[in-house]
C-alpha cells in the first residue's frame, strides 16, 4: 500500500508541472491573439475615419463650389469670387479639422485662401490613402497627418481651376472617444477573466483535450470580435452623427445669416432648391430637412413626405436649432439623416483587409494550441 502511495506521488510531480507549464502558455497565447485584434481593430477605425472625413471634406468642398456657381456661370475668373470669405468661414467655423480653404488657378497658383496666412509649405504629397492602407481616393493626398482635396471647377469656357481643402487627421481624438475607451476595457476584462480561467479555474483535464482547447479559444476569440465590431459600429455611428451635425450646421448657418437681416426661413425664394443642393452634394445623406417646429417647411430625400416630420427608421440623423421657439416667432430646425446601411457599408469596405488579417491571426493562434495541449499520459491522477 505504501509503496503503491510513492509510486503515484512520484508519478504525480512531473504530471502537475506539465499542466502548471500549460496553464500560463495557453493565457499568454489567448492574450497575445486578444491584443492583435485591438491593434487590428485599431487599424480599422483609421481606415474608416478616415474615409468618413473624405466623404465630410468633399461635401464642404461642394458647398464651397455650389456658392461659385453663378460667377462660374458667367465665365469670371475664381479671383474674383467675391463670397469666399462667407463660404469658407463656415466651413472652418464647423469643423475643426479643417486648416485651410483655398482656390488656385489653372497654373497651382493660389489666388483666394482662407485663412490667408496659411501655407503647407513644399511638401510630398502621396496619392495613396491614409498610412498606405485601404484604397486610393480619387482627389485626395496626404503628407502624414495631413491631407488635402482637390475638387476641379469649370467655368462657362472650360477648366477654371480647383478648390482645394487642407485637414487634418486627429488620430488621438478618434481614440479618445469614450467608445472606443469602452471597448478597449471589455477587451482588457476579457483577458483578465481569461487568465483567471486558465491560471486557476480550468481542470487538468482540459490541458489533455485539444477539442476542449480550442473551444474554450474559440469562444473568447468570438468575443473578442463581438468586442471589436460592436466598438467599431459604435464609432461609426458617432462619426455619421457628427458628420451630419456639421452638414446640418452648414445650412443652418446660411438660414441664420437671413435671419440675422429679419429674413424669415419661408419668405426666401428657392429655398427648396438650396436644400435640394445640400442633399445632393453628398453621397451618404439620405435627406435634408428644413422644420418650421415639426412641419415640414422645405425637404430633400425623405421617401414618404408628409407635412410633419418623424424620424425615419434605419437613419442615424442630427437635429440642428437655427432659431429658438420665442413669443409671436416659430422654432426653425435643419434635420440631416445618413442610412445605417451607408455606415455599414464603408465600415465593411474598410475593414476587408482588416477582417483577412484577423482571421490568419485567430488560425495561427489555433495551430499553436497544439504546444499547449498536455499529453494524456501527464495528466495527474492522485
Amino acid at each position: 500500500m505504501s509503496q503503491q502511495l510513492e509510486a503515484n506521488l512520484t508519478e504525480a510531480g512531473p504530471q502537475t508541472g506539465a499542466v502548471a507549464r500549460a496553464r500560463p502558455r495557453l493565457a499568454a497565447l489567448v492574450c497575445v491573439v486578444l491584443t492583435g485584434l485591438v491593434l487590428l481593430g485599431g487599424a480599422w477605425w483609421t481606415l474608416a475615419s478616415s474615409r468618413f472625413d473624405v466623404e465630410r471634406i468633399r461635401t464642404e468642398a461642394e458647398t464651397v463650389h455650389k456658392a461659385m456657381g453663378g460667377m462660374l456661370a458667367m465665365g469670371l475668373p475664381v479671383s474674383d469670387f467675391i463670397g469666399f470669405g462667407a463660404a469658407s468661414d463656415r466651413v472652418l467655423r464647423f469643423d475643426s479639422a479643417v486648416r485651410a480653404v483655398q482656390i488656385v488657378d489653372l497654373t497651382d497658383q493660389v489666388v483666394l485662401s482662407n485663412p490667408e496666412a496659411f501655407d503647407a509649405g513644399p511638401v510630398e504629397w502621396s496619392d495613396g490613402s491614409y498610412l498606405g492602407m485601404g484604397g486610393e481616393v480619387p482627389g485626395i493626398q496626404h503628407h502624414g497627418s495631413l491631407s488635402r482635396f482637390s475638387l476641379p471647377v469649370s467655368g462657362r469656357f472650360g477648366p477654371a481651376g480647383s478648390i482645394v481643402v487642407y485637414y487634418e487627421h486627429e488620430i488621438v481624438a478618434e481614440f479618445s472617444r469614450s467608445t472606443a475607451i469602452a471597448g478597449l476595457a471589455a477587451m482588457v476584462l476579457l483577458a483578465l477573466g481569461i487568465v483567471v480561467h486558465t491560471a486557476v479555474l480550468a481542470n487538468p483535464e482540459v490541458f489533455q483535450s485539444y477539442r476542449e482547447l480550442a473551444t474554450l479559444y474559440a469562444v473568447t476569440c468570438l468575443i473578442g470580435l463581438a468586442i471589436v465590431g460592436a466598438t467599431i459600429f459604435g464609432l461609426g455611428a458617432t462619426k455619421a452623427i457628427e458628420t451630419a451635425n456639421a452638414y446640418g450646421e452648414s445650412l443652418g448657418s446660411r438660414l441664420g445669416e437671413a435671419m440675422a437681416l429679419g429674413i424669415d426661413p419661408s419668405d426666401l425664394v428657392g429655398l427648396g432648391d438650396v436644400v435640394r443642393e445640400y442633399q445632393e452634394t453628398n453621397d451618404i445623406i439620405s435627406y435634408v430637412a428644413l422644420l418650421e417646429g415639426n412641419r415640414i417647411e422645405a425637404a430633400a430625400g425623405l421617401q414618404d413626405q408628409t407635412d410633419r416630420w418623424a424620424r425615419p427608421t434605419g437613419v442615424l440623423d442630427a437635429v440642428i436649432e437655427v432659431r429658438p421657439r420665442r413669443l409671436y416667432r416659430p422654432q426653425y430646425r435643419v434635420a440631416v439623416g445618413i442610412p445605417i446601411a451607408v455606415v455599414t457599408q464603408i465600415l465593411w469596405q474598410t475593414g476587408i483587409t482588416v477582417m483577412l488579417g484577423a482571421a490568419a491571426l485567430i488560425a495561427a493562434g489555433l495551430a499553436l494550441l497544439a504546444r499547449v495541449r498536455v499529453p494524456a499520459t501527464a495528466v495527474a491522477r492522485l
